[in-house]
């Protein structure tokens, strides 16, 4: 039993300080561990670049490509999109992209990642569903990341390459 409830919320306000400290700390623990990705893939790609390997191995985020804050939020927002290959609802998406390095400014980050979701032909808004990519925001991943992320189609499923599905189509061509 409290004797004083003014001692119990200092102690409440307290405990909240301690904790609004430590989610300080960890957005920039966050960050500088963002940053450090960001160097080493800088540096993993001048080394396959110098050796002559290919370096679709690891895919740069557009996010990392410097422009303005919105602009990588939605590049962020369509590439979990394509992957996630399913619409999301907007919470969901707001985690994901924070969870990947980018916070979302304003007092409501979920009204403010669909204001600038809305502004984007790239994606579209499903009642009942959340958001999704149009076929403009498919088309704008491109072939290149989709090959690297799409199942195989090949005929055999123990085969360990994978296939874009498109390896057969000049047989089909009649000149």
């Amino acid at each position: 039993m409290v004797d004083n409830p003014e001692e119990l919320i200092a102690r409440a306000r307290a405990d909240l300080a301690k904790q609004e400290m430590a989610e300080v700390r960890a957005l920039e623990a966050l960050e500088k561990a963002r940053e450090e990705q960001i160097k080493l893939r800088g540096f993993i790609e001048t080394l396959e670049r110098y050796l002559g390997i290919n370096s679709a191995s690891i895919p740069f985020a557009k996010s990392q490509a410097r422009g303005s804050r919105s602009r990588d939020i939605v590049d962020k927002a369509v590439e979990l999109l394509f992957l996630k290959k399913r619409p999301l609802e907007i919470a969901a998406l707001a985690d994901l992209i924070e969870i990947d390095g980018l916070s979302i400014a304003g007092q409501n980050r979920n009204a403010t990642l669909a204001g600038y979701l809305s502004r984007d032909d790239r994606v579209e808004f499903v009642r009942g569903a959340g958001w999704q990519l149009t076929i403009t925001g498919i088309r704008s991943m491109g072939a290149e990341h989709a090959s690297r992320s799409a199942p195989s189609l090949s005929s055999n499923p123990q085969s360990d390459q994978v296939s874009s599905g498109f390896d057969d189509l000049d047989e089909d061509i009649p000149f």
